[in-house]
């Protein structure tokens, strides 16, 4: 019926993470990324491998060498059943509550004395 096929929105295309992003970073203070907090670090928080947890890992992929990184968290309270394929995510929680945590801690060590010594 359709001569073209549609393009295709939403998770996990380049074009929906690439949308976040900008707009995470236009949030920061300073806006763009230019402020005093640049948005270099992204978390996907999802239930699902296939969109979710592959959005990040193509998101990883085109940001290559830039700095930008993005990580997958897989919560367990949704699609995603134990022993399913992760797809790569960097870490499998129960919740939402527990992926928070898992960021937070995350960015913590990121941020923390031994990294602000190394980007000096």
């Amino acid at each position: 019926l359709l001569a073209h096929p549609s393009p295709q929105w939403g998770k996990p295309t380049d074009a929906t993470f690439r949308f976040v992003e900008q707009r995470l970073r236009d949030l920061s203070p300073g806006g763009s990324g230019d402020g005093p907090v640049a948005a270099e670090r992204f978390y996907m928080v999802g239930d699902n491998p296939t969109s979710d947890i592959e959005g990040a890992r193509r998101a990883n992929i085109h940001h290559r060498g830039t700095g930008t990184t993005w990580k997958g968290v897989l919560v367990r309270t949704g699609v995603y059943k134990e022993g399913d394929e992760t797809n790569s995510a960097a870490v499998v929680v129960d919740g939402v509550r527990e992926a928070v945590d898992w960021i937070l801690a995350q960015e913590a060590a990121a941020d923390g004395p031994a990294a602000k010594k190394a980007k000096k």
